[in-house]
């Protein structure tokens, strides 16, 4: 098997069939396993003709895929004994096509004691992505916000315990665990798609078995990550939406995807939200995760990796700014999906009563072209009144009243207040920042048309 060029293979990894009975793929979560398991889902003959069984399964209507997920929702519910009796199963199956099983799956990513003993009477390869942890983060939060109905920010996630030193999934135990359990047989791919064939996971996976060819490739997106905009957008809806609503949950996501895929936008830095000591201690823990996964299972990897150490790179702190208005992504979903957004429109206007005030509801109220006559605006009147009885905080008031201006997607509106607070401070460094990126803004609007009409 070959990587891409200047990456020097550890050993000889590719997997031979008839010295196999179980190809395991485990994920991990966010390294393209939904697009790596649809793949396999539609070339099931062409990998029965090379001696593979892949089991069919499942996918959503945006082509989604949990892979084999019903044996990982037997392990979550502690049912043991039914995930075991699924796999044997499909091995049964497989044995009766003379062909080796391969079963995928993120969701057995914290359950390698399991496999291990459910498997131990069998040959087996795991197969296992390994992804920067400093890129990893920012796509777990999109998922979580995309989703999951998850709704804080992320500067407030990143800095949780629980989403990063403590979480199994990025602090490098389950990687761990499973070099413990499987040992050589645990195959450890960096996540470096600009070392895969044609930077695509799908190619270097059949690579690994063996098969040099005969499938048919779809290159689509598949569960790529929502861009700042509809993140955003998602972000806000989630205050309103719960587990009740996952039908229009999933029609709100068929629509943010569509416009992900199909509208470009400069990949976004959630990094630069954080302050420079926020940003050290999120440097400290990832260092500490390199060091330790490294460490423990560097012999695992197929190569060495590049991103042993890598610090985040900010800027400054401050808000996310979007290339695109809220309405305008609404809009431009609703030509694609009527229905759902009418779905959504009217969801929004029952949900939204009595929560009007709140600005985040309020743009949401905005994009779906709802009546915002409602809208309490007491409490920034009150704001606005204090701060101008301060002449000193005049430039802070114009900045956040632009930042406001340009959260709702009044981009013009937004430039005007800050050039404003630039005049009345001219060495205001956030400001001076903030106008730059306006401005930047501004050019790429007028480039697609998108600025609002005033």
């Amino acid at each position: 098997m070959k990587a891409g060029k200047g990456v020097k293979m550890k050993s000889e990894t590719t997997i031979t069939q008839k010295e196999v009975d179980v190809v395991l793929h485990v994920g991990a979560p966010k390294t393209g396993s939904s697009a790596l398991q649809v793949f396999l889902l539609e070339n099931v003959e062409a990998l029965l003709k090379s001696g593979y069984y892949y089991p069919e399964h499942g996918v959503d209507v945006n082509r989604v895929s949990g892979g084999h997920s019903d044996i990982g929702v037997c392990l979550f519910q502690g049912k043991y004994k039914e995930a075991e009796g699924k796999i044997a199963k499909h091995l049964a199956v497989a044995q009766s096509k003379n062909a080796t099983l391969v079963l995928s799956g993120e969701s057995y990513y914290g359950f390698p004691e399991f496999f291990k003993n459910a498997l131990k009477d069998y040959r087996v390869k795991v197969i296992c992505f390994y992804r920067n942890v400093k890129d990893a983060v920012p796509s777990f939060y999109n998922q979580l916000v995309k989703r999951h109905f998850y709704s804080k920010p992320f500067e407030e996630y990143i800095l949780a315990p629980s989403s990063v030193a403590e979480n199994p999934s990025v602090n490098g135990d389950n990687i761990l665990l499973w070099s413990k359990e499987f040992k050589s047989d645990f195959l450890l791919v960096p996540y470096e798609r600009q070392q895969f064939p044609d930077q695509s996971i799908e190619k270097f996976f059949m690579s690994m078995i063996g098969v040099a060819g005969g499938f048919e490739f779809n290159p689509a997106h598949v569960n790529s990550s929502y861009n700042a905009s509809s993140l955003e957008l998602k972000r806000r809806f989630n205050f309103l939406l719960s587990q009740k609503e996952m039908k229009l949950n999933g029609a709100l996501d068929r629509s943010l995807q569509w416009f992900s895929d199909n509208y470009e936008e400069p990949r976004m830095n959630l990094y630069a939200l954080l302050n420079a000591e926020q940003l050290q201690k999120v440097n400290d823990v990832f260092k500490a995760i390199y060091e330790r996964v490294y460490q423990n299972v560097g012999s695992n990897f197929l190569w060495e990796p590049e991103f042993v150490v890598e610090a985040v790179v900010s800027s400054h702190g401050g808000p996310m700014h979007y290339m695109y208005s809220f309405p305008f992504v609404a809009f431009s979903a609703k030509s694609k999906f009527p229905e759902e957004y009418a779905q959504l429109r009217s969801f929004l206007a029952k949900a939204s009563m009595g929560k009007r005030s709140d600005y985040k509801v309020n743009s949401l109220c905005e994009a779906f072209n709802l009546d915002s006559s409602s809208v309490d605006y007491s409490e920034w009147e009150l704001l606005v009144e204090k701060l101008l009885k301060d002449e000193a905080k005049i430039p802070d008031m114009l900045r956040d009243v632009g930042k406001y201006s340009l959260d709702m997607g009044d981009v013009e509106g937004a430039s005007k207040l800050v050039k404003k607070a630039l005049e009345r401070r001219p060495n205001g460094k956030y400001i001076q920042k903030l106008d730059a990126h306006i401005d930047m803004l501004l050019k790429k609007s007028r480039e697609h048309n998108l600025i609002r009409q005033e």
